[in-house]
């Protein structure tokens, strides 16, 4: 019997219950994705044929009070409502508790030259603003077209 690796769940301490998927190869090198908003663990599934390849493990986690549950990712984020993801955002826009400079990882940033959702500039302010930032403008990539089209380049950089 096979276990949906895509279905899963694990309860928070305050009570919410937070949905997970696991993609690629299962005894492989561990990677977490955390996706934009508003999309679901779902979309971690672009990872899948190259992870396996790769020999990574993906867990592609929603974000806690965003519930996911119908096929189209876009639906999925919207399924309990508006609140979830307008909180997301709203979260996005306040201080994090840290100011970007005095990020002191090394960072990976892929970004599309043609990107209409998040611009540019946003992606190049980052890159100078984080000291060890490894920056990638990738030309005629958009928001949603760079990842499908750049996994293998990106998992490898991930795990190399």
């Amino acid at each position: 019997m096979t276990t949906d690796k895509t279905n899963q769940t694990i309860s928070l301490r305050d009570g919410r219950v937070l949905g997970y998927a696991e993609y690629g190869d299962p005894d492989g090198r561990l990677i977490f994705e955390f996706h934009g908003n508003p999309s679901s663990r779902f979309g971690s599934m672009l990872f899948d044929e190259a992870a396996r390849k790769l020999g990574i493990r993906v867990i592609g986690v929603d974000r806690p009070g965003v519930r996911q549950q119908y096929i189209d990712t876009i639906l999925k984020a919207f399924h309990s409502g508006t609140r979830g993801v307008a909180l997301d955002y709203a979260l996005s826009m306040k201080d994090w508790g840290f100011r970007l400079e005095d990020i002191s990882i090394e960072v990976h940033l892929w970004h599309g030259e043609d990107d209409t959702v998040v611009p540019p500039a946003m992606g190049k302010y980052l890159a100078e603003t984080i000291p060890n930032c490894r920056a990638s403008f990738l030309p005629q990539e958009g928001h949603f077209s760079l990842l499908p089209n750049h996994v293998d380049e990106i998992l490898s950089v991930l795990v190399g």
